[in-house]
């Protein structure tokens, strides 16, 4: 009789359940962590792209802010004279009568980025409540950027909110609902160009003849000297007006030992010596600023000038053997313009400049050309005509603010939103 085999192999069978059982937890633990990276990359990459696009933001409002041209609505510049305003004049406007700048607290200008090109928009500033870009429905990475005063004068905060993927107006008060934000902000400050304004109404490092130009100063804080020159003036009292009480011909230096001084070492008038004595920086500082305009006049009438004024630029630099004009009116009181050559300017006809004038030599002829603010030449100035040069502190004062640049305060970058009142 044949014995019964055993039945063999139950506990091989319940190690090898068990060892399933544990590589499928160690599975599952692996594939959780899988998971958790990619999203905790994902998270990473959405928010490293916030933050750069917040970082653009920055570096696009700073570099707006010193474009000259008028602005339309796309934040794309006007080619052509307009009343349109520029992006400095819309949102971050001086004081009307304080020496100050006035950021536009309440509006939020910005771009979206496609991978290739900015999509922006600049909305005007609202008499009431905000008004942010409006950026489309495209779910690109984008940016909004909001002015506040920067803690003086003459400085501006600029508070960049980045979204990595749009959800509505992406600003620094209604970011909450995008996928991923980030906030940065920085002051910029104005960097004068033009450290520092004449105190008389006409200089003239040479000769000066002012024939039967009228030469005026009535500002009592420069104590209304008319004419400033580094050599013989010829004049009569009757064209020459200053404050009351104050001789006319005691409003007029002539042979100015110091002027004289500052002329001699820049004979030539090539160096900007004197351009540097009285504006406080260099000739090539001023013509390499991304506020001036150099033109090569192509003709007498250099008609360059007057579309690259109607294009919102302010500041000039007018090469070569420089210009004329004898048309029309350059700026205002409030919003005046710098003309500067080392050749020579003239003004006839009814030509009329608000701001500052600085040549080699300059002349004011035939007709009634006028000046109101300061004329300064390097060499002589002559007049033939009946025109006018009127010293304007209002025009010199806002001349130093167009021609400034915005620049960066060092250590004001912070990557977090500042408070808010």
């Amino acid at each position: 009789m044949r014995r019964a085999r055993l039945q063999r192999g139950i506990g091989t069978l319940a190690i090898s359940m068990l060892l399933l059982v544990g590589a499928s937890i160690v599975l599952f633990y692996l594939n959780r962590s899988l998971v958790f990276e990619q999203r905790s990359s994902a998270n990473q990459l959405r928010s490293t792209m916030a933050l750069e696009v917040a970082e653009a933001g920055l570096e696009w409002a700073t570099g707006m802010l010193n474009r000259p041209h008028k602005m339309q609505d796309n934040c794309t510049p006007v080619l052509s004279s307009s009343t349109a305003p520029t992006f400095r004049n819309k949102y971050v406007p001086p004081h009307p009568t304080l020496p100050r700048l006035v950021p536009a607290e309440n509006v939020f200008p910005g771009c979206t980025l496609n991978g290739t090109a900015l999509s922006c928009h600049c909305p005007n500033v609202p008499a009431s409540g905000e008004a942010a870009a409006a950026l489309g429905a495209a779910t690109w990475p984008g940016f909004t950027v909001r002015f506040t005063p920067g803690g003086d004068d003459e400085s501006v905060r600029i508070t960049s909110t980045g979204c990595s993927a749009l959800a509505g107006a992406c600003t620094d008060l209604t970011a909450g609902s995008a996928d991923a934000t980030a906030t940065v902000s920085g002051t910029v400050k104005l960097s004068p160009l033009i450290r520092s304004v004449p105190a008389t109404a006409l200089t003239c490092g040479a000769s000066c003849n002012i024939g039967t130009v009228t030469v005026e100063n009535l500002d009592v804080a420069t104590n209304g000297i008319t004419i400033d020159a580094a050599g013989p003036i010829t004049f009569t009292a009757d064209h020459v007006a200053t404050i009351a009480g104050l001789p006319p011909e005691n409003s007029v230096l002539a042979d100015d030992a110091a002027l004289d001084k500052i002329v001699a070492g820049d004979p030539l008038c090539t160096g900007g010596a004197l351009f540097k004595a009285y504006f406080g920086s260099t000739l090539a500082a001023y013509v390499n600023a991304p506020t001036t305009k150099a033109i090569a006049c192509s003709s007498t009438s250099c008609p360059e000038l007057v579309d690259a004024y109607g294009e919102g630029w302010r500041s000039f630099y007018l090469q070569g053997a420089g210009g004329q004009l004898s048309t029309g009116t350059l700026g205002s009181a409030a919003d005046p313009v710098t003309l500067v050559s080392q050749g020579t300017i003239a003004l006839s006809g009814s030509a009329l400049v608000h701001g500052l004038v600085f040549a080699n030599a300059a002349t004011l002829g035939a007709g009634t050309p006028a000046v109101q603010g300061a004329l300064l030449a390097c060499a002589a100035f002559t007049g033939t005509g009946t025109g006018r040069i009127m010293y304007d502190p209002v025009a010199l004062r806002n001349v130093q603010r167009a021609s400034a640049v915005m620049v960066r305060v060092p250590g004001t970058w912070r990557d977090f939103p500042p408070p808010t009142s």
